[in-house]
């Protein structure tokens, strides 16, 4: 779980940087409604990864008021902040029972997909 958080920070952080083409320590600040916009889309694609293939499907789904069209600052810098603290938790629960013993052996298992459409 701890690792998971971790991981799960780095990659929302590459995520965020690639569609507000802003710095992410910069998301605190005031975002245009055009980089909220995008920052939205990204977003939504995360939490919902069927939609991330299908951009027709998720502009009909925003039409229909299921998803927003952009979040507000408030919201973005609230879901930034939640994101942090509870990675930042999981990365010192994880090193708290690895150096206290809890944690004795550790696998990592490296996985690759491979495209069956050749």
């Amino acid at each position: 779980m701890a690792l998971h958080s971790g991981a799960s920070l780095i990659k929302n952080y590459h995520h965020l940087k690639k569609a507000s083409g802003i710095s992410p320590d910069k998301f605190l600040h005031n975002l245009n409604r055009h980089e909220r916009k995008r920052l939205t889309l990204e977003i939504v694609k995360l939490n919902h990864p069927a939609l991330a293939h299908s951009n027709n499907a998720l502009k009909r789904m925003i039409n229909a008021n299921m998803y927003p069209k952009r979040y507000q600052q408030i919201q973005i810098n609230d879901a930034l902040r939640v994101r942090i603290k509870d990675a930042v938790a999981g990365i010192l629960n994880f090193g708290g029972s690895a150096t206290g013993g809890s944690i004795k052996y550790l696998a990592v298992g490296v996985y690759t997909s491979t495209d069956a459409e050749q």
